[in-house]
């Protein structure tokens, strides 16, 4: 029984890896997932051809998620061996208020910057889970050890 229970989670995880590389593509598929407190992971899977997109940014001006990837370091090192392959990456944006938003990937080469992939999604007040700053952590530790050592004298 233990030995049908691994096959099938084998089973299970690659067709998830397989489904997931047919979503890949031009241009690139984006998804939103709320990732806890004020943050969302996007995940960015397409196909490229040159140079491995790497060094991801991202920056929020109002609704708007700009994702930038570059295919190069310019301003002198415009070449490198021409690879065609599929990629992702995942980019932890915070912080967001609820809203909806509007996400755009752009890939930078030595040319023009190249759009490779939009997608829009809504931050529910309900994803948004509230999390202990640094001065709340402070204080639920000293209501702890208060209530220790409270405990403790009983």
């Amino acid at each position: 029984m233990r030995k049908s229970v691994v096959a099938g989670l084998v089973l299970l995880s690659a067709l998830a890896t397989t489904s997931s590389a047919q979503n890949c593509g031009f241009p690139w598929t984006l998804t939103a997932t709320p990732a806890g407190g004020r943050s969302v992971a996007i995940n960015v899977c397409g196909y490229f051809a040159g140079c491995y997109p790497h060094n991801p940014q991202f920056t929020i001006v109002g609704s708007q998620i700009n994702l930038t990837l570059q295919s190069s370091e310019p301003p002198d090192r415009c070449q490198c061996i021409a690879v065609v392959g599929t990629f992702q990456q995942l980019f932890l944006v915070h912080p967001l208020s609820p809203g909806t938003y509007t996400v755009t990937a752009t890939l930078l080469s030595c040319s023009a910057p190249l759009p490779a992939g939009s997608t829009s999604f809504t931050f529910d007040a309900a994803s948004a889970i509230p999390a202990l700053d640094r001065r709340g952590l402070i204080a639920l530790a000293l209501l702890i050890v208060t209530a220790g050592i409270w405990q403790l004298r009983r």
